[in-house]
């Protein structure tokens, strides 16, 4: 794998591990904050995993250096993962104000900026092993 490759693979990477911590889901009512989703906190189900197995096969490739597929496998399942987290999430609520009239509603998250980072890890990958895709392709060349 070229440097340049390993090097954007590596920062893929960095990315996919930082999205852990940034919301993907934040609630529009502000009171809710300490709800936002946060895939540190959305350890549920098949994105989790997903973006996890994503993450330690791309580190494998980056410390390793070889299948270039793996990194376009890594790099699409990443951002696909991140995507599908707190997608069910929902926080619903009734009571009665002091007329006693009912209150209640449904807060539903919307997308966050945490999931345009989970993006760019993946498509760091993709870029990746585009790169060095490049590189064999004109390695074999017959112009070398």
């Amino acid at each position: 794998m070229s440097i340049g490759g390993r090097a954007l693979a590596a920062l893929g990477v960095v990315v996919l591990l930082a999205v852990w911590l940034v919301p993907v889901r934040t609630y529009d009512d502000r009171q809710l904050a300490d709800s936002d989703v946060r895939l540190v906190d959305a350890w549920q189900g098949w994105p989790a995993i997903t973006l996890v197995l994503a993450t330690l096969l791309a580190l494998v490739v980056v410390v390793r250096g070889r299948p270039v597929p793996v990194l376009v496998v890594a790099g699409v399942a990443a951002a696909v993962a991140v995507t599908r987290v707190g997608a069910g999430d929902l926080i619903i609520w009734d009571g009665q104000d002091a007329q006693g009239r009912p209150t209640g509603g449904l807060e539903r998250p919307q997308w966050s900026w945490g999931v345009g980072v989970g993006m760019v890890g993946g498509v760091l990958l993709v870029l990746a092993a585009g790169l060095d895709l490049v590189r064999s392709l004109r390695s074999r060349s017959p112009r070398g």
